[in-house]
């Protein structure tokens, strides 16, 4: 806004009317990028929490060489995951695209997951068949120029 815009602006209203307008404006811009996306951020979210209490309750299991790929894709997965929330939350360029990695690791996970008939491992595998689900309703193709 122009600086003498800006002035009179103010001038029209007092202080609390002036911090009205520019929440009211805030939480607009808000509501209008991330209403889209918080379904999405928030499967992301439970997936890779999901994830990291699978591979935590995996190290406590009593064979646990027998759980190596499920911690490592566990890993894998809450990484790409909570990467891809913060993407999406930020209104990233690459946000919608990073989304077909993140099906791909999901999908991954959750094939492990599901080898396992530990319970921690077949909610683990639900939380990625839905986030994969999620990624895939959501992303957009990569482009390469």
């Amino acid at each position: 806004m122009h600086p003498v815009t800006h002035f009179i602006f103010l001038k029209q209203f007092n202080f609390q009317q002036v911090i009205n307008i520019q929440n009211k404006y805030n939480q607009n811009f808000y509501d209008m990028e991330t209403r889209n996306n918080h379904g999405l951020i928030q499967a992301l979210l439970d997936c890779a929490l999901a994830c990291e209490h699978c591979a935590s309750s995996c190290l406590k299991e009593e064979d646990i060489s027998m759980m190596i790929d499920c911690i490592k894709l566990d890993r894998d997965c809450a990484d790409i995951c909570t990467q891809a929330a913060r993407l999406l939350q930020r209104d990233s360029i690459i946000g919608h695209q990073y989304l077909l990695l993140c099906e791909e690791i999901c999908r991954l996970c959750a094939a492990e997951c599901s080898k396992h008939d530990h319970e921690h491992c077949r909610q683990c595998a639900v939380a990625c068949e839905e986030c994969a689900d999620a990624c895939h309703t959501n992303h957009e193709p990569i482009h390469q120029d």
